[in-house]
């Protein structure tokens, strides 16, 4: 069976998801999950010092249990550990604990593989873009309008907040 770890605010709700939204009811989740020998999979997006000190206690619960594995998803990922050489330290400690890190580009496959993670421990999974399901439609009444004022249109859907890089897209 599988069981969700929710550690942020608690808003995610139904079976099988705990709420564990302050570190000692975190810690203990991760103490009871090492004694009973489960896989650990923590999916984090590796930008920020919370991200790497998240991993650094799933790495050790990992080690004492059923093993670790690590998904990294942000593609800001690496210029924050370029940024600091404390960043870099923290993540080295903790991605050399995880049993396999999925990147989910090159980028940040290279980033691991720089703080010293065997290449054969790592693999790129792109992350899940539904755009390949969704139906294309017609194009607006007013596209050939937008299209004679502007030579270079780009578009871009992001979510609010940091972690997603809006003030890198604008």
């Amino acid at each position: 069976d599988v069981r969700l770890l929710d550690i942020g605010k608690g808003d995610h709700r139904g079976d099988g998801i705990a709420p564990v939204g302050n570190p000692i009811a975190f810690a203990r989740a991760l103490a009871v999950a090492a004694y009973e020998r489960r896989l650990l999979h923590l999916h984090t997006n590796g930008a920020n010092m919370k991200s790497w000190a998240i991993a650094s206690a799933v790495s050790l619960a990992g080690r004492a249990g059923g093993g670790a594995v690590l998904t990294l998803h942000s593609g800001l990922g690496p210029a924050f550990l370029e940024r600091s050489a404390r960043a870099r330290a923290v993540a080295r400690n903790a991605a050399r604990r995880f049993d396999r890190i999925i990147a989910v580009n090159d980028a940040i496959a290279d980033a691991m593989r720089s703080l010293g993670v065997a290449g054969d421990r790592i693999e790129v999974i792109p992350a899940f873009s539904p755009s390949a399901a969704l139906e294309r439609g017609p194009l607006p009444a007013a596209w050939p309008a937008i299209r004679a004022r502007h030579r270079l249109l780009l578009c871009a859907a992001i979510a609010p907040g940091p972690t997603y890089g809006l003030d890198v897209l604008l």
